[in-house]
């Protein structure tokens, strides 16, 4: 999204695999510090664990990561049910990001809104269909529902445009997230 790394500066990069589950990718050409990303996935029959880390080559740099996973809103004929467990939502400028630090309690969606404080896995359900629940360390969870195709549930370590971890050679930013389905 030219300047803007929105969904990340790895979007279009290169992958090059480093190990059985592992790849790695550049920071690219639009990141002002040398780094990479290594992305770790491992699945199981009704399990898929992702880990993200964000590798600093020689300075420290802020960054944050996450997932942009994009889900259909029905499945065999049956419209998903979104249940989140959050502590709290960031209240939204005009601009749609969130204002700067304030926070409300959780209405009912939909949503293009980023939640805190999550306490149990996020569930999204096709009644009789499937059933998936998403876990994860990463802090903040993204939640947009207005389209009338899809829905998105991104498990991120920070919100939007913010970029709050430091980066060091030594110390790199790890989030994990678990998927896991029951079909039927």
């Amino acid at each position: 999204m030219g300047s803007n790394t929105i969904l990340g500066t790895v979007l279009d990069a290169p992958a090059l695999v480093v190990g059985e589950r592992t790849v790695r990718m550049e920071l690219g050409p639009h990141w002002p510090v040398a780094g990479h990303v290594l992305h770790t996935v491992d699945l199981t029959d009704d399990q898929l664990t992702l880990r993200l880390e964000v590798h600093s080559d020689d300075t420290p740099f802020p960054a944050s990561c996450g997932w942009h996973p994009w889900f259909p809103r029905r499945l065999d004929g049956v419209d998903v049910e979104i249940t989140v467990s959050a502590r709290a939502m960031l209240t939204r400028g005009d601009d749609g990001l969130p204002d700067g630090g304030r926070i409300s309690p959780p209405p009912p969606g939909p949503w293009d809104d980023c939640f805190e404080g999550i306490g149990a896995p996020t569930v999204l359900e096709w009644p009789g269909v499937v059933r998936l629940s998403i876990d994860s360390d990463a802090g903040y969870l993204v939640v947009y529902d207005e389209q009338r195709d899809g829905v998105c549930v991104e498990p991120q370590t920070a919100p939007p445009n913010d970029l709050a971890f430091t980066v060091t050679p030594d110390r790199p930013l790890v989030a994990t997230t678990t998927w896991h389905w029951d079909v039927g």
